[in-house]
């Protein structure tokens, strides 16, 4: 997937800061890696309902995307075909699978840092881990719920603009993503969440994929699907205490 020279076509095609235009169209898009016209159908439409401003991109093989990610052939104009804010990918795509898709990218600096989002019908734990060693920011297994499928796209969205920094004096942040801190969560404590510009309070709970946020109905919500966690201050989780999103 190298151009003569050796570089990169990701790199060489990618937004230039020198150009608003190019950078406003990366931060507007979400590719979609789909092969299922049903899931695409209901992707789709859970994107239009929460308002999503931004395009959004539907590939049907990993083949398709690496030639997207790569800025090859009709995908040559960054403009049209800018590279996206965040991923979504089926792990069971025909040919090229989502695990190898998430292998490609892990090899791309400029495509690392890119949050991906992945589907899957297996139930096999070691198949979840997988495909969180190879870089996935949350993981969804399907038959998905419409409900659930407009939590993605509100985990997947609405990054911008929101500051780094915690909600609460002496609140400690958690790093998602990062198995050595998971480790600290506690099902005994209390813990303020962010999902977009959201933030919820509750607890945790130990469930047989990881950590499972249950501060947030009807069903909770994994970990790994979170912008942010931090840890409340000298706080326990009382016996039939509901949790309330905080005012936005």
């Amino acid at each position: 997937m190298n151009d003569p020279n050796g570089r990169d076509p990701a790199f060489r095609e990618s937004p230039r800061p020198e150009s608003p235009a190019r950078v406003a169209a990366s931060h507007g898009s979400v590719v979609l890696i789909e092969s299922d016209p049903e899931d695409v159908r209901r992707l789709s439409a859970a994107f239009t309902q929460e308002g999503y401003p931004g395009s959004l991109e539907v590939l049907n093989d990993g083949e398709e995307s690496l030639a997207y990610f790569s800025g090859l052939g009709k995908y040559e104009d960054r403009l049209r075909y800018p590279l996206p804010s965040a991923i979504v990918c089926d792990l069971h795509l025909p040919g090229m699978s989502g695990f190898d898709v998430l292998a490609w990218i892990r090899e791309r600096p400029l495509l690392v840092t890119i949050p991906v989002h992945v589907l899957t019908h297996s139930r096999q734990p070691q198949d979840i881990q997988r495909a969180f060693a190879l870089g996935a920011r949350g993981c969804l297994t399907k038959p998905v719920t419409q409900e659930r499928y407009a939590e993605l796209v509100r985990a997947v969205t609405c990054r911008e603009d929101v500051k780094e920094k915690s909600p609460l004096a002496g609140a400690k942040r958690i790093l998602v993503g990062s198995s050595s801190e998971s480790a600290k969560i506690s099902a005994h404590h209390k813990y303020r969440v962010r999902i977009g510009k959201k933030w919820y309070e509750g607890a945790f709970s130990k469930r047989w994929f990881g950590w499972n946020f249950d501060g947030i109905e009807p069903s909770g919500m994994q970990l790994n699907l979170l912008d942010e966690v931090f840890e409340l201050p000298k706080a326990k989780v009382r016996k039939g205490w509901i949790s309330r999103p905080r005012p936005s």
